[in-house]
């Protein structure tokens, strides 16, 4: 919505679900309910600048289909911004080795995920589909969470958000996040 009263944007979504598609129909041009397992459900006239995917692939079993569909509605300058746990976190890493792997309702290991991907290859998956890397980053949760949250002195959360990204992104990175653009041989 806020893009909508911000910047002025059309903002389109895709949803599995008819009652989040109901709600959005509320505040978007148009959700449209579809299993992206198959691709893009529809042939846009236009195209996109931004195409959002946001904790969707962990949920799609094969991806191709989409991400080539995603070549023909995305502009010539366009991107795709993309967010999706790691399972090589350090605490998911740690749960592994021990032999844990227990479905949850949440995170990592939510049940309804299909996949699972690292920091170097969820870039892969991009840019063997003809993607280009902008930015790779993560998100990064502060091992010792309890003794760390303690921390109120912003300055020092980000220099150490800063030093462990700069350690390993992979490893303490709890979110993986890109942006991609269409290779120069794609567009």
């Amino acid at each position: 919505m806020m893009l909508k009263q911000k910047y002025g944007a059309k903002v389109f979504g895709v949803s599995i679900s008819e009652k989040e598609c109901e709600i959005s129909n509320q505040v978007l041009e148009k959700c449209y309910q579809y299993d992206l397992e198959n691709g893009l459900p529809f042939n846009f006239v236009d195209t996109f600048d931004v195409v959002l995917l946001s904790h969707v692939l962990e949920h799609i079993c094969y991806p191709e289909k989409l991400l080539e569909d995603l070549k023909k509605v995305l502009k010539q300058n366009g991107i795709i911004i993309v967010a999706l746990p790691n399972i090589m976190h350090y605490n998911s890493r740690l749960k592994l080795l021990l032999g844990n792997f227990e479905y949850t309702d949440k995170g990592i290991y939510d049940y309804t995920h299909f996949r699972w991907y690292t920091f170097k290859s969820a870039e892969r998956l991009f840019n063997k589909h003809g993607f280009k890397t902008s930015i790779k980053d993560v998100t990064v949760s502060l091992p010792f969470g309890r003794i760390l949250n303690r921390i109120k002195n912003e300055k020092i959360k980000i220099k150490i958000t800063q030093f462990l990204k700069n350690i390993s992104k992979g490893f303490f990175g709890w979110e993986l996040v890109y942006v991609f653009q269409l290779s120069e041989n794609e567009k």
